[in-house]
């Protein structure tokens, strides 16, 4: 395979993931979920600190699963594998926000290299007892999906979705 193929590889391969931690975001607006917008952690604390952060929903774990799992379907891939993959990127997300729930950094806080890799690792952990890569894939997963992270960043920001662009 050529380095192309790997990269179109590692994009399909793992866009459930991408698309899982994206649309957590949609979802906040969309009046017919608000119902579901209830923290993950229950409002509970650990060491006197939230335990995720007030961001991270029953809402968006079960919108991030569903979408793992619906692009897995679409791209004809088993619906476990894209379960997997959405699961590992919303806990992902939400272990990095415990971390900085616990280091004092204020939700919606920009913390470099964390932010862009928190769903990738969750994911790839998640996926690897089901679906294992080889370590050149893992490794360009990483790579594609860091730097999409960043340019889907700064869309949202330009659109109005975030506030800040990292």
């Amino acid at each position: 395979m050529s380095i192309l193929d790997n990269i179109i590889f590692a994009f399909w391969f793992f866009l459930p993931a991408g698309l899982a931690n994206m649309f957590p975001i949609f979802a906040a607006h969309a009046p017919v979920l608000r119902r579901w917008d209830y923290p993950l952690d229950c409002n509970r604390t650990f060491r006197n600190r939230r335990i995720f952060g007030a961001h991270k929903t029953w809402r968006g774990l079960i919108v991030g699963i569903l979408i793992g799992a619906l692009t897995a379907l679409v791209q004809s891939q088993p619906m476990m594998l894209g379960v997997l993959l959405g699961l590992g990127a919303v806990l992902g997300d939400a272990a990095k926000s415990f971390f900085k729930r616990q280091r004092d950094i204020p939700s919606g806080e920009s913390w470099p290299i964390f932010d862009q890799l928190d769903y990738i690792l969750g994911g790839i952990a998640l996926s690897f007892w089901y679906w294992p890569l080889g370590a050149e894939q893992y490794l360009l997963v990483i790579a594609v999906y860091f730097v999409l992270h960043l340019l889907t960043s700064a869309i949202g920001y330009l659109l109005g979705l975030k506030q800040k662009i990292i």
